[in-house]
């Protein structure tokens, strides 16, 4: 689990890294899984500092201006990245269940600059989102299987989140 952690979370700090601690100390396993670990520990929930974050969380509803605006706070969204091939319109009416007009692109985008979009499953009304070089892939998914973690790559033409 702290292999993942540590692909995910970029964190000179080790903020990600002693959240996997607290969290593996603390977890009943009964009720909680290799999933819920990797979400607590790659998402600061207490103070939604993106700094030492490995992945953003979103409600079930985030629009597209909300993933932009967390995403680019991640230490591991691409600089280069640029955001101009989506229509910004404000007011505009979004619907949650065409989340992949936006994530398709926007994983296009970002295959170009040799980065994935992954996501560690959520089991409720929310999802996450995380950039990952895309090299790194095969190791990052290798862990998970080992691990029983859920995490998907966002691609596009492909179901996501």
């Amino acid at each position: 689990m702290l292999s993942i952690v540590e692909l995910l979370a970029p964190d000179p700090d080790r903020a990600a890294r002693e959240r996997l601690e607290e969290v593996l100390e603390d977890a009943d396993w009964d009720e909680y899984t290799p999933t819920d670990a990797l979400i607590d520990s790659l998402y600061d929930s207490e103070t939604d500092d993106y700094n030492s974050s490995g992945l953003a969380y979103f409600d079930a509803t985030a629009d597209p201006g909300e993933m932009r605006d967390d995403l680019q706070q991640l230490p591991s969204c691409p600089r280069e990245l640029a955001w101009d091939w989506y229509e910004w319109a404000e007011g505009t009416e979004w619907d949650p269940d065409h989340r992949d007009k936006f994530l398709w692109p926007l994983a296009e985008r970002c295959n170009e600059l040799g980065v994935a979009i992954v996501s560690v499953f959520v089991d409720g009304d929310g999802f996450t989102l995380g950039f990952l070089p895309a090299t790194r892939l095969d190791e990052l998914l290798k862990q998970a299987a080992a691990i029983g973690a859920q995490i998907n790559i966002i691609r596009p033409g492909e179901p996501t989140v």
